[in-house]
């Protein structure tokens, strides 16, 4: 398992999300979410080149989440609005 949270760039992350930053219900999910996301990220990207992560969440946890682990990665991050249309 990797340890994500120890890179520099996420250090001010971790004290965040010690305090329980996000008003929701399933806040305590964040740093599951976000630890599985970096990894299937990383293991992605072994096979294949970094992919253009385009990140249209409603779910405030999942589009943090996912943020923090394509960030983590080193992906290109595009946020997208998800009431786009084609």
């Amino acid at each position: 398992m990797v340890d994500f949270f120890n890179l520099n760039i996420l250090d001010k992350w971790v004290s965040r999300l010690s305090n329980d930053f996000l008003i929701c219900d399933n806040n305590h999910q964040l740093f599951q979410l976000a630890e599985e996301l970096y990894l299937q990220l990383l293991e992605y990207k072994q096979k294949s080149k970094s992919p253009n992560i385009f990140l249209a969440e409603r779910e405030p946890v999942n589009f943090i989440a996912a943020f923090i682990a394509a960030f983590a990665a080193k992906c290109p991050i595009f946020i997208c609005n998800p009431d786009w249309e084609k």
